[in-house]
C-alpha cells in the first residue's frame, strides 16, 4: 500500500510540474528534474 501511495504523489507531482512549467520536448523534463533546473519560460 506505501508503494502505491509513492507512485500516486510521484505522478501527482510530475503532473503538477508540467502544468506550470512548459518543456521543449520530452527529453528536456527528466533533465530538468534531476538537474533542479525548472524555470518557468
Amino acid at each position: 500500500m506505501a508503494a502505491r501511495q509513492a507512485n500516486y504523489r510521484f505522478f501527482e507531482h510530475l503532473r503538477s510540474i508540467t502544468a506550470y512549467v512548459v518543456f521543449h520536448d520530452w527529453e528536456q523534463l527528466p533533465g530538468s528534474i534531476t538537474d533542479a533546473a525548472i524555470r518557468p519560460p
